[in-house]
Order: structure tokens, then sequence, then C-alpha cells
């Protein structure tokens, strides 16, 4: 159903995104996400207010609670995106009653745009699995285009082995690993992230 919907962007849309105007699609809006997040991780790694100790517990190493995690970065998205036009959510409804743990949403009159984001740690369960089990039904949602970002949140802490057993050590592992489980034909609408929030030596 997803291949069969797929449609080509209009000239409109192209020249929308060339003039880096308002999202023309939801690919272009996971673009726009991810550019944003790449830019939060930037700012909190050379960050001199000690912006990394957001995500952890009180005694400073100790990386908080995935839900606690997912509202400190939606707070910083949403400044950024607001104006945009961009709203981020956290859990909204998605189709059978289920629940992504963020999306990004574009609306103007006729016209809304909606990308699922799953949010995983590296030592979650389902690190290696939720990417297909949970974010990819999510993106069947026609408004997303079979589009959807899976976000991983690095610590270096105790990341998950892979199926095959190997422990990632660092960020780009991770995602090397992530992408290359991921069939072909689903790689350029199911992006992954891995956003670094370790704590420099």
């Amino acid at each position: 159903r997803r291949d069969a919907s797929f449609r080509q962007a209009s000239v409109a849309e192209v020249a929308s995104v060339l003039a880096n105007r308002a999202p023309a699609n939801p690919q272009d809006l996971a673009s726009l996400v991810l550019d944003h997040l790449r830019i939060i991780e930037n700012q909190l790694r050379g960050d001199d207010t000690n912006g990394l100790k957001l995500f952890r517990r009180d005694d400073g190493k100790t990386p908080k609670s995935e839900n606690d995690c997912r509202d400190a970065l939606i707070q910083r998205l949403r400044g950024p995106l607001l104006p945009l036009g961009v709203h981020i959510e956290k859990e909204a409804q998605a189709a059978h009653d289920t629940r992504p743990d963020m999306r990004a949403q574009f609306m103007e009159p006729g016209h809304r745009l909606r990308v699922p984001i799953e949010l995983k740690k590296e030592g979650h369960r389902e690190l290696w699995s939720a990417w297909r089990t949970q974010l990819r039904p999510y993106t069947l949602d026609p408004e997303c285009d079979g589009v959807g970002i899976y976000l991983v949140l690095w610590f270096g802490i105790e990341p998950r082995p892979s199926p095959e057993g190997i422990r990632p050590s660092t960020p780009q592992q991770l995602t090397d690993l992530l992408r290359a489980m991921i069939p072909e034909e689903d790689r350029r609408r199911i992006h992954v992230v891995v956003v670094d929030l370790s704590i420099p030596n």
C-alpha cells in the first residue's frame, strides 16, 4: 500500500524545499527535524552550561528515564521548529490506539504532514527491533507516507549488544549497525539518528 501510494514531489514542493521554506512533504519534514537534532547535539556537546546534565540524574552520571530524556529533547526542539509551523508532540495518538514517543506535525489549510519518532536509549531491550515492531507500523498513516525517525540516545555506558553479539563502542558504529538491519527499500523512509549524550573525557 505504501509503495502504491508513492508519488513524486511536485515542482512547487521541490521549489519550497530548495528555498528552505515550510516542509513540502514528510521526507522534507523528517530532514528538517534531523537537522535540528544534530544542531541540538552540537550545542549540548559544546555547551558551557553543562547541557548534557539535563539528561542525567542528580549524581551527574546516571542517565534519566527515557521519558525524561524525551521531554528534555522536545523542549529544545520546539523553540526553533515552532516558528516554521512544525509542532513536536509527545505520545501522539496513532493507528490502532498506539502512540509513538514523539511526532513532528506540520499543518496548513488542506495540507497536513506527520513524521512519527520512536525513541530508545542505548541499553533498551528492544533497541534492535523497535524500528520494525514499533516505528514502521506508525509510518503507515497516509500523512506519514512511510516516513519515520528512529532516535537512539547514546550515553556510552552500557549499549545493548546486537543480535549477532556485537556491542557498539561508538555512536557511529551503533548507527551503522542499525541502518544495516533495515531493508534497502525502507532505508530512504526509516531514518536512524543516534544522538551522542556521552560526557566527554
